[in-house]
């Protein structure tokens, strides 16, 4: 398995949420959504996120972040 590294996007299969990894700790990570809701996850529950995933989440977090820049 491939080691999971803070900032590396991932699939928790137990939630069936795309989460960011914020820390490692032996086999427990940290992990947050961009809308900032957090928990914890088992390394056995977690795998990295495809490309397509991982680019959901990237755009999701982009349109947040555009929200209210645009139309005025």
């Amino acid at each position: 398995m491939t080691e999971i590294e803070p900032g590396a996007i991932v699939m928790d299969i137990v939630k069936g949420a795309l989460a960011e990894v914020r820390s490692v700790h032996g086999d427990c990570l940290h992990l947050a959504r961009p809308s900032g809701v957090s928990w914890q996850a088992e390394a056995r529950d977690v795998r990295l996120a495809t490309d397509a995933e991982a680019l959901s989440i990237k755009v999701a977090v982009a349109n947040h972040n555009s929200r209210g820049k645009w139309g005025r």
